[in-house]
């Protein structure tokens, strides 16, 4: 039996116990994976805090945009947004912390991403939030691939361990879904994806 499987097990005995019904295991799963997502930032403010290198306002800024973007779209599909806005606001909390100390850079990246940011608020307009979510989640996808080529050349075990965290939040997002479709899955599934990439790649061993 996987640890997934046994998680699942326990949760479906813990709702029992408490009788809860469908909705509430569902707001349950919500609250778990924004919970342990919440925990998966405090690494990296303490890093902050400690005047660690390799931290920049700009990004997080510009990501907090994004998952705040993807958020709003999620909340207008009625599906579970928690997961996203969570994320969002720790981004944004991160970035106002670097902007007081003052850790401010720009690269290719972010000029990526507010290309990217541009692009879904555009399409936002144009096409309504069905599209403007799927851009987004692309837009995520594709300013995420840097960071999973750093980490598979440069792998880290002190990355891997804070991607666990991100990894596990976003797996429980997935549960949190009140309907298997598209729009409700999207993003969480996402997620998982990419955290659970950067996650394998941290712990890769280096052939020398």
């Amino acid at each position: 039996m996987t640890t997934l499987s046994l998680v699942i097990m326990a949760l479906k005995l813990f709702s029992q116990n408490l009788k809860l019904n469908n909705m509430e295991i569902h707001k349950l799963f919500s609250i778990l994976g924004a919970t342990i997502g919440i925990l998966a930032h405090i690494p990296l403010i303490v890093d902050i805090i400690k005047g660690e290198k390799g931290y920049s306002f700009t990004s997080f800024a510009l990501w907090s945009i994004l998952d705040f973007i993807a958020a709003r779209n999620i909340y207008l599909q009625n599906s579970d947004y928690l997961l996203a806005l969570v994320w969002g606001a720790c981004a944004g909390s991160m970035a106002i912390l670097l902007f007081i100390k003052k850790e401010i850079s720009w690269s290719y990246v972010e000029t990526m991403v507010i290309i990217l940011i541009s692009i879904t608020l555009t399409l936002w307009y144009i096409f309504g939030s069905k599209i403007a979510l799927i851009a987004t989640i692309s837009s995520l996808i594709i300013a995420s691939i840097p960071q999973i080529k750093d980490t598979f050349f440069r792998p880290s075990i002190k990355v891997g361990r804070v991607y666990i965290m991100f990894t596990l939040g976003a797996l429980f997002s997935i549960f949190s879904a009140n309907e298997i479709s598209l729009y409700a899955l999207i993003y969480p599934v996402t997620a998982m994806i990419l955290c659970g990439l950067i996650m394998i790649f941290s712990y890769r061993k280096i052939q020398v």
